[in-house]
């Protein structure tokens, strides 16, 4: 049978069928695909969408989805099912859609620690200075509830968005391709997403990693630990860069010297009760080891208060029987995290290069879809948590 001019935009702007595992997420990519397809004109007022068991058939998703995310769509305003006869475009859906809003948008894996809220205050400023309302949504670090943030973006018709991608479960490409669909443009902060052509703001995880294991051999530590929060791409680069450094010395990283946190979100006293807990378990069973590591790499600023603080509760002289390094941005605002030895980012600046992004992705002088990288540069913040084995700096 020969497919309708509808099903034919569906399937071709749907692609290939992925291995997504929840009905939301299906759900999810069905309605912005279809929300995508109506801003950019090809669906249009009065056309008629695949029944719900073409649907389901043709993108190998149950009815139950379809039914949902065609609810979800009625329930907006961009189509109208008419009982017998089937699923239609409305005749303002397409305005609805297409019109968009002057705010520009940033999404982040949280709000409220490490150089995150330094990030968030540069965006809004460098978006004001641009004549650009902002609105800030934090995901918690969960693709699901980014898919969500989008959605809404989407719906609410802004401008551009800056997209920080969740680091403990990998973004599915149609999550930002559902955003370029519709003419929104999207810089990406700190890592790219495979599949999708975006500008990417890009930490060099693995020089990242190499340049914190380099401090830590030319502090004359031989042995060194590594604790990060949720494995993923980026901190996966962070620990082959810091074991290559360690290498070059002659030194090596043990498995159980190597520790990837559960917890992705540290949102509720729970979690940082419970994050405390499985942190002072892997001290006790690093410092338990035939050679204990004298130093310790972690990967973000909020991570290395949290070591510093239960190593200091434990009973350890930081950086006398623990020397610790981090990774954060270089506005270093709080107690503990001055007192950190870090390398560093400049938070404001990546702010300020994503708006300007966005609005010459707006103003039509940078094409929306590009393999653009820019690598960020890496500082050192000298802090004092990092001397020589047993030497205990400054108290």
């Amino acid at each position: 049978m020969a497919l309708s001019k509808s099903d034919a935009t569906v399937v071709a702007g749907f692609g290939s069928v992925e291995p997504i595992q929840r009905a939301q997420q299906k759900q999810e990519r069905l309605r912005s695909q279809l929300l995508g397809e109506i801003a950019v004109g090809r669906l249009r007022p009065g056309d008629a969408l695949p029944s719900e068991k073409k649907l389901a058939e043709m993108l190998r998703i149950s009815r139950h989805t379809v039914r949902q995310a065609l609810s979800e769509l009625e329930r907006e305003g961009a189509v109208e099912r008419v009982h017998g006869k089937g699923t239609f475009v409305v005749d303002r859906a397409a305005e609805s859609v297409a019109t968009r809003t002057p705010s520009f948008a940033v999404i982040v894996n949280e709000v409220s620690t490490g150089y995150y809220p330094s990030l968030l205050s540069a965006f809004e400023q460098a978006a004001k200075h641009a004549g650009r309302p902002t609105v800030i949504c934090n995901s918690n670090n969960d693709v699901a509830q980014q898919g969500d943030h989008l959605l809404h973006l989407l719906h609410n018709r802004v401008s551009g968005i800056a997209l920080n991608p969740c680091s403990a479960t990998a973004t599915p490409a149609y999550q930002v391709q559902a955003m370029q669909d519709a003419g929104i443009p999207v810089v990406l902060l700190h890592r790219s997403v495979s599949g999708v052509q975006a500008p990417v703001s890009l930490v060099p995880e693995h020089e990242l990693g190499y340049r914190a294991g380099k401090m830590l051999v030319e502090a004359g530590h031989r042995r060194a630990a590594f604790f990060s929060g949720p494995s993923g791409v980026g901190v996966v680069e962070s620990e082959r860069g810091f074991r290559q450094a360690l290498n070059e010395s002659g030194i090596d990283l043990p498995a159980e010297l190597i520790h990837y946190s559960k917890l992705r979100t540290f949102s509720s006293d729970e979690d940082n009760r419970l994050f405390e807990e499985e942190l002072k378990v892997y001290l006790q069973q690093m410092l338990a080891v035939p050679e204990p590591p004298t130093a310790l790499f972690t990967t973000f600023d909020s991570l290395g208060e949290v070591i510093y603080l239960v190593a200091s509760s434990m009973g350890l002289q930081v950086p006398g029987d623990l020397s610790i390094v981090s990774y954060g941005g270089i506005r270093r605002e709080g107690a503990v995290v001055r007192r950190l030895t870090a390398i560093t980012i400049d938070e404001a600046e990546e702010a300020q290069l994503a708006v300007q992004l966005l609005v010459e992705m707006c103003e039509g002088r940078r094409p929306i879809r590009s393999n653009e990288e820019i690598s960020l540069t890496l500082g050192v913040s000298q802090g004092q948590t990092l001397t020589a084995p047993g030497d205990r700096g400054i108290e």
